[in-house]
């Protein structure tokens, strides 16, 4: 997957994705997972932030990350990793947050900002 010089539209698999009201500020490949985030403006403003979303090999939207009250406001995504269980996205102000890989929802009883696990 590839970004336009305009940050406006990915190329996968030769097709392209345009984001006519957004400018993209990352994307990762996960084995079929394809993760665009979005920028987002600065300053930042007072509002809730869930700016990643997914596609799969074809370019069809498989999820946006789930909003969450505790993490979002003021505080954009801004990277991601896979570990092979789930995405791990991390926030502007520090956090991480664990998601769900097949349906971009928080997974809320692991903690990875203070250790809390579940095993």
């Amino acid at each position: 997957m590839k970004i336009s010089s305009d940050k406006k539209s990915v190329i996968l698999n030769k097709k392209s994705l345009e984001f006519q009201n957004e400018t993209i500020y990352k994307v990762y490949d996960f084995n079929d997972l394809h993760i665009v985030i979005l920028n987002a403006s600065r300053p930042l403003k007072k509002i809730n932030y869930n700016n990643v979303i997914a596609f799969n090999a074809n370019g069809i939207l498989i999820w946006e990350v789930e909003s969450d009250e505790k993490y979002d406001l003021e505080n954009p995504y801004e990277g991601a990793l896979f570990n092979g269980f789930y995405l791990i996205l991390f926030k502007a102000k520090g956090q991480r947050v664990a998601v769900n890989y097949t349906n971009g929802k928080i997974i809320k009883n692991i903690d990875l900002n203070i250790g809390n696990r579940p095993w």
